[in-house]
């Protein structure tokens, strides 16, 4: 189902912290009411940040998936959100790590077909040359993705140059790079690429990279794909010269996959899920169920993990029982408190899960099979597996 929605945000995760995720600001300016608030956007009245964006909303695979296309379109929404003009596809997919394969299936299909759109609305011919660029460290894992995706992505510019009788119909000119980070290189990225560009005919530049999140539920479930570019680093605060159609003068089409967050992000949803399960305790109490009255000291609360919602939240004299003062604060004031501890200190981390090895595996390949399936058009979901290593 579908519907168009330039007002509803959709605030299903807490939202905290820095993010790279165009979706998250839009969350984090209209909050849950749907409503820009005075204090989140001071220099830009309500009427023209919202007359700036256009959203849409679409659910796949039963409603287990969703699409979100936010277009910001002026100059006074960029600035609110933080964000610059331009369009950004969002895929959550929550289950992609985890669902059966029947569900990756479909989220490979679907990130497939979104990429291909993508193509069509810059004017992507079917046979023009683009090259692939994998940014990030290859020696840190969670800043491995582009690296990675740019190693499985199906190169074939050089048959085009030196043995065009090997080209297989339905075929384009694709090269990949990965530039590794000016730590390493001693050279801007930016530069790299635009010099690589410039040597070589390309109509396009796909640039994949890890993104930072500012929710704990979109770590390595969600993909985010933009036409606006992207700048290495902005996530964590480490900003890099952008790769732009402005800077490479051709269009770039930027994918990424957030795979790090504060740790203050952390912090602040445990205090929101201890205050929701403290809530749900609360409401259950006064009307246990039988098996609650049969579940003796110290045996879990929970037959699965739970799924907490707003409706779990305390009254606010509750929260404030509970935390005292700190139970009374909005999320972002929250937020800004704990990074005000935190960052003084050096503790406001940026952290990764412990099966980031396997993730990051897992969502190159992911990444990899959706583009080669875009790229080429001889490539499907019954022989991707030949053309994806």
């Amino acid at each position: 189902m579908r519907q168009s929605d330039r007002s509803d945000a959709a605030a299903v995760v807490p939202v905290y912290g820095r993010t790279d995720l165009a979706l998250e600001a839009h969350e984090a300016l209209f909050g849950r009411t749907g409503a820009v608030g005075a204090e989140t956007a001071p220099k830009a009245a309500a009427s023209d940040v919202e007359a700036g964006l256009r959203k849409e909303t679409e659910e796949a695979f039963g409603g287990r998936m969703r699409v979100v296309r936010l277009e910001i379109v002026s100059d006074v929404a960029a600035r609110a959100l933080g964000k610059p003009v331009g369009k950004y596809v969002t895929f959550e997919l929550p289950e992609l790590l985890t669902g059966e394969a029947a569900y990756r299936s479909e989220a490979a299909d679907l990130f497939s077909r979104g990429l291909a759109r993508f193509f069509k609305e810059i004017g992507l011919g079917d046979e023009d040359p683009v090259l692939v660029v994998g940014l990030g460290n290859r020696q840190v894992t969670p800043d491995a993705l582009g690296p990675i995706v740019a190693e499985r992505v199906r190169v074939t510019r050089h048959l085009f140059q030196h043995e065009p009788d090997l080209v297989e119909d339905g075929v384009r000119s694709v090269a990949a790079l990965a530039p590794g980070v000016m730590g390493t290189t001693g050279v801007e990225t930016g530069d790299i690429v635009a010099a690589v560009v410039g040597a070589i005919d390309v109509a396009a530049v796909i640039v994949v990279d890890a993104l930072a999140a500012r929710s704990l539920a979109r770590l390595y479930t969600t993909v985010q794909m933009s036409d606006a570019g992207i700048q290495p680093g902005s996530g964590i605060g480490n900003k890099r010269r952008p790769l732009s159609r402005e800077t490479l003068g051709v269009p770039v089409i930027a994918i990424g996959v957030p795979t790090v967050v504060e740790a203050s992000t952390i912090a602040g949803e445990a205090i929101d899920l201890l205050t929701k399960h403290l809530g749900r305790q609360l409401h259950e109490a006064s009307r246990p169920k039988a098996r609650e009255r049969l579940v003796p000291p110290g045996a879990p609360l929970y037959d699965r993990p739970p799924r907490f919602t707003e409706a779990d939240l305390p009254p606010e004299p509750a929260r404030k029982v509970f935390f005292g003062l700190l139970g009374t604060l909005t999320d972002e004031e929250k937020q800004a408190l704990l990074r005000e501890v935190l960052e003084p200190l050096g503790m406001n981390w940026i952290v990764t899960p412990k099966d980031v090895d396997a993730y990051i595996d897992d969502l190159g390949q992911f990444l990899a099979v959706g583009l080669n399936r875009a790229l080429h058009g001889r490539i499907d979901r019954e022989n991707v597996a030949h053309y994806t290593h």
